[in-house]
C-alpha cells in the first residue's frame, strides 16, 4: 500500500481479540465505541525530560492498494433482529464483508484496544482500526447516516493474531447494535416514520500516535479509496418512539 495526500489539521483525537467461536465472525456490540483509545493513551507515562505530553497536532491522508486498483468488498446486513425499528432505539443485527476482488485484503481483527501498546518504542505506535457503519434511504432521496452504537477492531503488525487475511471470496460475520437516530440532523427531532432502505458500510483507518518534544501527534490514514464497496441494503420499516406511560395525561 502506499499513502499520499497529507492534510494538516489541528485537532487531538483520541482509544482488541476476542473473536467468536467461529475464526471468522466477531462481536462488536461489547468492543469499545471509539477508534483512538485515548483512555490507554492518556494513562501514558510522559517520556524522559517531560513533566507531560501537550496536545500537538494531526494529518489526514488516504490508503491506496499499490497497483493503483481498489479493492471490491461487499458489505451487507444479513440478519435483523426485526425489519421493524423504533426511531430513537437500538437494535441488534449481524452483518458480512466479503472480499469480492481478485486480490487478499488484509483487516484488524481485535476487539482489545490495548493490543496497540507498543513495548519496545511506548512513543511511537502504530494501528489499524475499523468498524461498520450504518446509512438509511428512502425514495425521497432523503440519506441519514445513524449514530454509531458498533464498536471497533484494532489491528497492530506488532501483535500476531490481531489482523486478519481475506483471500478472494473470503468473508467475515460480525454482531453489531445500530441506534435509530441521526448522527448530525439538521433540524432536532426523530426519524421519518416509514419505509427506508438501510445498508451498512464498511469503514477501515490506520493510525499512528508519537511523541516528539514533549508533544503528541497523530495522523489517521483513511481506507475510502482503497475499497471500492457494494452495500446491498434492506428494507426497514421506521415506527415512532411511543410516549412513556407517566408522559401521557390523563382523560
Amino acid at each position: 500500500m502506499r499513502v499520499r495526500r497529507i492534510i494538516p489539521v489541528f485537532a487531538l483525537l483520541a482509544f482488541g481479540v476476542a473473536a467468536g467461536q467461529d475464526p471468522h465472525s466477531v462481536d462488536l456490540t461489547l468492543s469499545p465505541l471509539v477508534s483512538n483509545p485515548a483512555e490507554f493513551i492518556g494513562r501514558k507515562i510522559p517520556p524522559t525530560g517531560c513533566t507531560e505530553i501537550s496536545d500537538g497536532g494531526s494529518a489526514d491522508g488516504i490508503v491506496q492498494a499499490e497497483d493503483g486498483e481498489p479493492r471490491d468488498i461487499v458489505v451487507e446486513i444479513v440478519k435483523l433482529k426485526s425489519p421493524e425499528v423504533v426511531a430513537g432505539k437500538e437494535l441488534e443485527a449481524q452483518v458480512r464483508l466479503q472480499n469480492s476482488s481478485k486480490h487478499p485484503i488484509r483487516i484488524p481483527w481485535s476487539t482489545d484496544p490495548t493490543i496497540i501498546d507498543n513495548p519496545r518504542d511506548p512513543e511511537h505506535l502504530e494501528w489499524e482500526t475499523a468498524t461498520f457503519q450504518f446509512v438509511l434511504s428512502n425514495e425521497d432521496d432523503d440519506e441519514v447516516n445513524l449514530k454509531s452504537s458498533t464498536g471497533w477492531l484494532y489491528g497492530s503488525k506488532a501483535k500476531e493474531g490481531t489482523e486478519l487475511t481475506l483471500q478472494p471470496r473470503d468473508s467475515i460475520t460480525a454482531a453489531v447494535r445500530i441506534k435509530f437516530e441521526d448522527r448530525a440532523p439538521i433540524e432536532p427531532g426523530p426519524l421519518k416514520s416509514g419505509d427506508w432502505q438501510l445498508s451498512a458500510e464498511w469503514v477501515q483507518i490506520g493510525k499512528s500516535w508519537q511523541v516528539r518534544d514533549c508533544r503528541s501527534w497523530n495522523r489517521n490514514f483513511l481506507y475510502q479509496e482503497f475499497y471500492r464497496q457494494k452495500n446491498p441494503p434492506v428494507t426497514v420499516r421506521v415506527v415512532p418512539n411511543p410516549p412513556a406511560p407517566d408522559a401521557i395525561a390523563p382523560k
